[in-house]
C-alpha cells in the first residue's frame, strides 16, 4: 500500500521501512525510461551527438569522428525568446466567498499576496529559476521544482519561502498513480541524495555508515553502489500524505473567527474566548478530512528521520514538458512518456552527421592522383610514395623487369578518380530544411516577401513565432502555477507574526509591507476614545500633527491569518517583454505627434511611463530621476502659485508663457522632425519608384531590341529563301531555253 494509508503521525512507527523502499522503487522503475531519455538527449544535445559506439564504428571504416550539431541552436532560440517573457499573475478571490468578506481591507491583502509572489518568483529568477526548468523540458522532457521554507539569515528565527529547481530532476520520483500535470494528487513523492560514504558518516554517524554493502546489481534499483572506485549511498527524503478524519463547523459571521473550521479549533477558542460579545454559535456540523505532510528520511537499512511537515501540499511540483500516456500493444499498462523538444529531430541529426562524415572523409582520403601499375614495376625504396598518392612527389618505376631484363613492362596509368555522389551534398544541405519542418521551428511571416511587411509586422511575428513550442510554455505555466498555489497556502502557516515582507510593486520596484501588526487596531481604538471624549466635553481635541514615516507603515499593516482555501492564482503566458515595450514606445510616440494635448500630458505626468518603455542600460535609475524631476517641478509650480505679490504673478505668467513658447518649440521641432521623416520616407518611396521605372524601362529595351533582333534574322531568312527561289526560278528559265534550243537544233 502507498503512503496515503498512513493515518497519524503517532503512527509512524508502524510504517514499514520496506514499504518505503517498495514506493520509491516501482515510483522509479516506472520513470526509468523517461530517466534514461532525459540523459540521452541532455548529452546528445549540449555535449555530443556521437556515442561512443558510433565513434567506434567511425574508427573502423576510416571515416573522421565529426559532428554537426544543429539541434542546440534551435532550443538556445527557444529559450533566448523565453527569457523575454513575462508571465501574468493574477490572485482573486476564490468562487462561493461571501460578499461581505470582500472588502478594501481584503481587496489589499489580495494585492500584497499578488506582489509578494512576483517576489518571490523574481528571486528564483535571479538564480535562473526560470531559464533552467524552460531548458529542462526541452532538452530533457521534464524538470522538477521544490518549495520550501528557510530561515532569512543565520541569526535570525523568521523563515521565508523560497523556490528552486532540483538540481537533478532524474533523482526525483511521483506517485505513479498522481493524474494531474504537476502531480501534486498523488499520495507521495521523493527526492534522492547520493552521498560518500564519508559524507553519509559525517552526518549520520560512522557506525550507520557501516552497514551497506555496496554491491550494485545489473538492471535494478540500488540504494548503495561504487562508482568506480567511490562508495555511494542514496539518501531519500520521502513526503507522503497523512489523512485524518475531523469535524468541520460552520459558525455564525463574525469578524473574530472564519465562518468555517475544525471543531477542535473551535472548542480551543471558547476555552481562551476573553471577549464581551458572546462566541458565534455553531450553526452545522459535518465530517472532513484533513491532510497533512510527513517526511521520511531513510537510507537502504533504516529510517534515519521522521517528522510531521508544515506543508499543507506535497513540496516538489513536477514541470511537464509535452508528455504522452502510451499503452503496451499487447493492451497492458498506460505510462507516462516524457518527450524533449527535439525527440523526433534525432534521426535527420544523425544524417547530416553521417552524411558531413562522408564528405569529411572524401576530402581526407583525396589523392592528388591514383596510379595503376604492376608490382614487378615498383621500387621497393619508394612504396610510401605509392602509398601516400596525396603527397605530391615523383612517381618512379622499372620500365623493364629487374628480374627479366627482356620482360618491358607496363608504366603507371593514372586512375579517373569517381566522384562522390551528389545525393550525399544534397542530404548535407537538405537536412537544415527536414529539420525545421519537423520542429516547426520558422516564422511564417518571413516566408512573405520582405518588401511587403513593416517592421510593426516583424514585431508581432515575433511575439507569436514558434507556436510549435507552446505546450511546453504551457506545460510551465501549469507547473508554475502549482508553485504559487502552495506558496498561497505556506503564507497564513508562517508569516504570523509581526513582521515585514519584500514586495514587487507593478511597476516593477522593490518595497516592504508589514504585516500582523496590532497599530492598526490599537490606532482605530485610539481615534474612537477621542470622538468620545469630544462629544462628551463639546470641544475639539488637537490631534498629532503629522505621523511618521514608519507610523504610516504601521498604519497600513494588513493581517496575513487569513483563509487559503478563499483564495485562487492564475497565471497566464505573457507576450515578449522587449518587443512589447517597442510597440509601447511606437505608439506613445504617434500619439504625442498626433495630439499636443496629449504630448503635454505625457510631459508632465507620463513621462515615467514613456521611460518604463526604453529598453536600454540604466532606464530604471532614469525612471527615478524623470519622478523626482516631475515633483520638483510641482513642488515650484506650486510654489510659483502662492505667490502672492504682483511681481511675482507676472513673474510666475512670464515663465509660464516661457515655458509655453519652449513646449511649443519642443511640439514644432517634433512636428518638423516628423515631417522631415515623412518626406524622407517620400523621398525613398520616390527613389525606388523611380528605380522601379528604370528597371522596367530597361526590360523594354531589352525585350525591344530582342524583337529587333528576331525581325532582323527573319528578314535575312525571308531574304535568302527568296534569293534561292528567284536563282531556282532563273536556273528552270535557263533550262527551258536550252532545251528548246536543243529541240530546234533537233529538227533542223
Amino acid at each position: 500500500m502507498s503512503g496515503a494509508m498512513m493515518q497519524a503521525p503517532k503512527e509512524s512507527k508502524q510504517y514499514h521501512l520496506q514499504q518505503i523502499k517498495k514506493d520509491v522503487e516501482e515510483a522509479y522503475k516506472s520513470f526509468v525510461e523517461n530517466y534514461k531519455r532525459y540523459q540521452e538527449y541532455y548529452i546528445f544535445v549540449f555535449k555530443s551527438s556521437l556515442s561512443d559506439a558510433e565513434i567506434s564504428n567511425l574508427n573502423l571504416m576510416g571515416k573522421p569522428p565529426l559532428e554537426f550539431n544543429i539541434l542546440e541552436a534551435y532550443i538556445s532560440r527557444l529559450r533566448g525568446e523565453f527569457s523575454k517573457q513575462q508571465p501574468q499573475l493574477d490572485v482573486h478571490a476564490a468562487e462561493g466567498l461571501t460578499l461581505g468578506k470582500i472588502d478594501d481591507d481584503y481587496k489589499k491583502l489580495l494585492s500584497v499576496i499578488q506582489a509578494h509572489l512576483n517576489e518571490i518568483f523574481f528571486s528564483a529568477d535571479n538564480d535562473q529559476f526560470t531559464y533552467d526548468i524552460y531548458s529542462d523540458t526541452l532538452a530533457g522532457g521534464f524538470s522538477v521544482a521544490k518549495v520550501y521554507t528557510d530561515y532569512i539569515n543565520d541569526n535570525s528565527f523568521l523563515q521565508k519561502i523560497k523556490i528552486e529547481r532540483v538540481s537533478n530532476p532524474t533523482l526525483c520520483g511521483f506517485d505513479p498513480l498522481a493524474k494531474t500535470s504537476h502531480k501534486g494528487d498523488g499520495n507521495y513523492c521523493f527526492e534522492m541524495f547520493p552521498m560518500t560514504q564519508q559524507e553519509f558518516a559525517m552526518e549520520f554517524g560512522e557506525a550507520r555508515a557501516q552497514t551497506f554493502n555496496f554491491t550494485r546489481a545489473i538492471e535494478s534499483f540500488n540504494w548503495s553502489y561504487k562508482n568506480n572506485d567511490v562508495k555511494v549511498v542514496l539518501v531519500a527524503d520521502y513526503y507522503c500524505k497523512v489523512q485524518k478524519k475531523k469535524r468541520l463547523v460552520r459558525i455564525a459571521p463574525n469578524e473574530y473567527l472564519p465562518e468555517m473550521l475544525l471543531e477542535s479549533d473551535y472548542n480551543k477558542a471558547v476555552k481562551e474566548w476573553d471577549r464581551i460579545e458572546q462566541i458565534p454559535p455553531i450553526l452545522d456540523r459535518r465530517e472532513t478530512v484533513v491532510t497533512t505532510i510527513d517526511l521520511y528520511r531513510i537510507c537502504q537499512n533504516e529510517i534515519l528521520e521522521h517528522h510531521e511537515t508544515n506543508y499543507p501540499m506535497l513540496p516538489l511540483v513536477f514541470f511537464d514538458g509535452n508528455s504522452v500516456f502510451v499503452q503496451d500493444i499487447h493492451g497492458g499498462k498506460i505510462t507516462q512518456m516524457t518527450r524533449p523538444y527535439v525527440y523526433h529531430a534525432k534521426g535527420i541529426q544523425r544524417l547530416k552527421n553521417f552524411a558531413g562524415q562522408t564528405i569529411g572523409q572524401e576530402l581526407e582520403d583525396m589523392p592528388r592522383q591514383t596510379y595503376m601499375m604492376p608490382i614487378e614495376g615498383m621500387a621497393k625504396q619508394y612504396e610510401k610514395v605509392y602509398q601516400n598518392p596525396q603527397i605530391a612527389s615523383n612517381i618512379p618505376y622499372y620500365q623493364f623487369n629487374p628480374k627479366n631484363t627482356e620482360q618491358q613492362l607496363n608504366a603507371p596509368s593514372v586512375v579517373q578518380r569517381i566522384p562522390t555522389p551528389p545525393l550525399v551534398y544534397e542530404t548535407y544541405q537538405g537536412s537544415d530544411a527536414t529539420t525545421q519542418a519537423i520542429l516547426g521551428s520558422y516564422d511564417a511571416i518571413l516566408g512573405v516577401n520582405d518588401k511587403q511587411i513593416s517592421g510593426v509586422a516583424i514585431q508581432q511575428g515575433a511575439m507569436q513565432s514558434n507556436a510549435a513550442a507552446v505546450p511546453y510554455l504551457m506545460s510551465y505555466i501549469k507547473g508554475l502555477q502549482r508553485c504559487a498555489e502552495i506558496v498561497i497556502h505556506l503564507m497564513p502557516l508562517f508569516y504570523n507574526t509581526p513582521r515585514t515582507i519584500p514586495i514587487r510593486l507593478p511597476n516593477g520596484k522593490r518595497d516592504y509591507q508589514v504585516i500582523n501588526s496590532e497599530y492598526p487596531k490599537v490606532n482605530q481604538q485610539k481615534q474612537m476614545l477621542q470622538k468620545a471624549q469630544e462629544q462628551s466635553m463639546g470641544n475639539e481635541i488637537p490631534m498629532e500633527e503629522e505621523e511618521s514615516a514608519e507610523e504610516e507603515q504601521m498604519e497600513n499593516a494588513i493581517d496575513f491569518n487569513y483563509d487559503p482555501r478563499e483564495i485562487n492564482v492564475k497565471i497566464e503566458p505573457g507576450v515578449n517583454a522587449r518587443v512589447a515595450k517597442q510597440v509601447a514606445i511606437d505608439q506613445l510616440t504617434a500619439m504625442m505627434n498626433a495630439s499636443p494635448v496629449f504630448a503635454e500630458f505625457m510631459n508632465r505626468q507620463g513621462l515615467p511611463t514613456l521611460l518604463k518603455n526604453l529598453d536600454i542600460h540604466g532606464g530604471e535609475a532614469l525612471v527615478d530621476m524623470a519622478e523626482q524631476f516631475q515633483a520638483q517641478m510641482q513642488k515650484e509650480r506650486e510654489q510659483a502659485s502662492q505667490q502672492g505679490t504682483d511681481a511675482d504673478k507676472i513673474a510666475g505668467a512670464e515663465i509660464q508663457k516661457a515655458m509655453l513658447e519652449a513646449e511649443a518649440r519642443k511640439q514644432k521641432t517634433q512636428a518638423d522632425f516628423s515631417l522631415g521623416i515623412a518626406k524622407a520616407a517620400i523621398m525613398k518611396e520616390d527613389a525606388e519608384t523611380k528605380r522601379l521605372e528604370l528597371e522596367l524601362k530597361a526590360q523594354e529595351a531589352h525585350a525591344r531590341l530582342h524583337m529587333d533582333r528576331e525581325n532582323q534574322a527573319a528578314q535575312a531568312a525571308s531574304d535568302t529563301v527568296q534569293l534561292a527561289f528567284e536563282v531556282m526560278k532563273h536556273q528552270a528559265e535557263v533550262n527551258q531555253q536550252q532545251q528548246a534550243g536543243q529541240q530546234q537544233s533537233q529538227q533542223m
